[in-house]
């Protein structure tokens, strides 16, 4: 039930559905949601306790694997991806692969027994820029925003975190907003 990138295929969000050009939308206005809620009956409130997942949501809400800098996610809100027990990326799962992401919200993602809550970096080397990760989990896991692993070289810019929960088997998990076990030099300037 996920969203895969593709190479050479830009994708936009936060369209009011009158503008005549792109740079006229306005993401925070006009939410353009991508959710792994596929039941639609999660609850949030309140955080993080009162978080319930009553049906399966979606593993990963979007998957990049193997595609370049052309593969584009840009303006979109990234809800409720909820993976358990495997590879990680509840919101986003990047394995060997360079997408943009830029200008995305990262809200409600979860990894059980996995890392990366709401994006999971795997030997891939991603532009990830101007976006928020809030309330994001990563329970006996590590990055509840995003964890870097294997031969990884993100570029990290102009993000946003806060809200975000790791916990690991020690009690305490690495990176509630960024895990980095990456082999190759890492990239993050300008994030709060």
């Amino acid at each position: 039930a996920a969203f895969s990138l593709k190479n050479g295929v830009a994708l936009y969000g936060g369209f009011a559905g009158t503008e005549s050009l792109r740079e006229e939308r306005d993401a925070s206005a006009h939410l353009t949601i991508l959710s792994g809620d596929l039941g639609a009956d999660d609850l949030y409130d309140p955080w993080p306790r009162g978080w319930s997942v009553a049906t399966p949501n979606a593993k990963h809400v979007v998957t990049a694997q193997g595609v370049d800098g052309s593969a584009v996610l840009d303006g979109f809100t990234i809800l409720a991806g909820y993976v358990s027990s495997e590879t990680g990326g509840g919101g986003i799962m990047i394995q060997g692969a360079s997408p943009l992401i830029e200008g995305c919200r990262f809200v409600h993602n979860l990894a059980g027994f996995a890392h990366g809550g709401a994006i999971l970096v795997a030997n891939g080397s991603p532009t990830i820029r101007s976006c928020e990760f809030t309330q994001n989990y990563a329970h006996l896991g590590d990055g509840a925003g995003i964890e870097i692993s294997g031969a990884s070289a993100p570029l990290i810019e102009g993000c946003r975190f806060s809200g975000n929960i790791a916990v690991g088997s020690d009690p305490t998990g690495d990176g509630a907003a960024i895990s980095n076990h990456s082999s190759l030099p890492v990239v993050i300037r300008s994030c709060v």
